[in-house]
């Protein structure tokens, strides 16, 4: 990872290529760095200093204060960075080694500033280009791993980024040592999903992916007035959104009881912006407006709304959560910078107590004595420190990368699991559902007359 990025930034791919306004939108906005981001840039700049020297481990950074370009504050590398690290590591360590022992040359990309845009129609060599974490060609395959710290944000293998890294890396190949593309995201720290998942691409497909980018890319920097399309997965991480007028439309509509989508070109339905991973066409869907309930739901008992009132403001929900928070950061941007928002002010948030020197307090508790009318007597080390287990996620988190694979094996065979609590889901998310109706599992047995041969599967699909 590195500092700067281009105006069609292969990180920001899943924005852009959604919502082609938001490009001219965001130019000249700042986008901030964050806490998260600055421990995430810390954990590549590790990452990157593993695979260049095999002989360091991500645990011999544990404690060790980082700050590289791109990284707006210093953060201190922890045992849980070192073991999501580890993961990265351990999986560029396999795959060099299987490439090896099957006889392949191979090479090992770092770091490497691509160029896919230099592929588009027309080129958007400047325009279009970023750094890929790692990039591994040989055995006729460019297999593209990407690197995420984030526990948050679920990223599928097939996300736009990849596939442009591919482009990119494409360029470095000559034939044939690439024939088709394996896009891989490695991201330990998500819970609820494989920590790395790929996707393999064959040429055809990457064509069609390229033409398809390409024109986004066109429509973005040559439209004479660039749609805004507001949307969970685009908004999430655009520098403008709480600046947007589109976002800022559909988030009260949504809560005064409409949800209308903003206006592609030509005035037609906005294309929808959920990818298939087979075709990486644009979902069929066309979403045009999706009718919520009238503000008076708003105010209603929860308990009086029927399955379709919920469902609309479950869906309104991330949007309109994302604007207000994006509105808020804006604001409190524009009075720290020493401008006015009618009726607010900055004022100092509520702060934990916590000691000025943790040596100083031990130093006075070990010599302090109880009163008399409290039983006179040192004070026991019992009554200032608190001694307990770790619990098993710290335990994985700061004993695990130190610990031998065959003690951890013992520790982690005393850890039991309990049952996660029910939440609600979009029917997209990875995990399983659980079923509560008992129909949905049982199938009720016929008694009148013999049940119908199973059909036996073909292969008609193939010709």
């Amino acid at each position: 990872m590195s500092g700067g990025h281009a105006v069609l930034a292969p990180s920001a791919a899943k924005r852009w290529m959604a919502c082609p306004g938001s490009v001219r939108l965001s130019q000249g906005v700042k986008d901030n760095s964050s806490a998260a981001a600055d421990q995430g840039t810390a954990a590549h700049d590790v990452l990157a200093q593993c695979l260049r020297d095999w002989s360091l481990l991500p645990h011999t950074f544990i404690g060790r204060a980082i700050k590289t370009e791109g990284m707006a504050t210093e953060v201190t590398f922890t045992a849980e960075d070192a073991a999501s690290v580890l993961v990265a590591r351990n999986n560029v360590a396999e795959t060099l080694q299987g490439l090896a022992k099957a006889g392949h040359k191979h090479r090992l990309l770092i770091e490497t500033k691509v160029y896919p845009g230099a592929a588009f129609e027309p080129s958007r060599r400047d325009e279009c280009n970023g750094t890929a974490d790692i990039i591994i060609i040989g055995g006729g395959v460019l297999r593209v791993r990407d690197y995420k710290h984030g526990a948050g944000v679920f990223v599928p293998a097939d996300d736009p980024q990849l596939l442009l890294y591919g482009l990119g890396g494409m360029r470095e190949c000559t034939p044939p040592e690439a024939q088709r593309i394996e896009t891989t995201v490695i991201q330990p720290r998500y819970h609820g999903a494989d920590p790395v998942r790929s996707a393999v691409w064959m040429p055809e497909q990457m064509a069609d992916f390229r033409d398809r980018v390409s024109f986004a890319a066109t429509r973005a920097l040559e439209h004479p007035d660039p749609p805004l399309v507001p949307g969970e997965d685009q908004c999430r991480f655009c520098p403008a959104k709480g600046q947007c007028p589109a976002l800022a439309k559909t988030a009260l509509d949504a809560a005064t009881g409409v949800f209308q989508m903003a206006e592609t070109l030509n005035h037609e339905p906005p294309a929808a912006t959920n990818w298939h991973k087979d075709t990486l066409e644009p979902s069929p869907e066309n979403l045009g407006r999706l009718a919520l309930p009238d503000m008076d739901a708003f105010t209603r008992d929860p308990d009086s709304l029927d399955p379709e009132v919920l469902s609309g403001i479950l869906e309104a929900e991330p949007v309109i959560r994302g604007w207000l928070d994006a509105v808020h950061k804006h604001a409190h941007s524009i009075i720290k910078a020493g401008g006015k928002v009618p009726g607010f002010k900055l004022v100092k948030g509520q702060t934990r107590r916590s000691w000025s020197s943790t040596d100083g307090a031990l130093q006075v508790l070990s010599g302090a004595s109880r009163t008399k009318a409290s039983g006179g007597g040192k004070l026991k080390k019992a009554d200032y420190l608190v001694e307990s287990l770790l619990s098993p996620a710290q335990a994985e988190k700061q004993l695990k990368p130190i610990l031998s694979e065959k003690t951890w094996e013992k520790v982690s065979g005393l850890i039991s699991k309990g049952t996660g609590a029910e939440v609600i889901a979009p029917v997209t998310d990875t995990r399983p559902e659980v079923i509560t109706n008992p129909s949905e599992v049982f199938t009720p047995v016929d008694t009148k007359g013999e049940q119908p041969e199973a059909a036996k599967p073909t292969l008609d699909f193939l010709s």
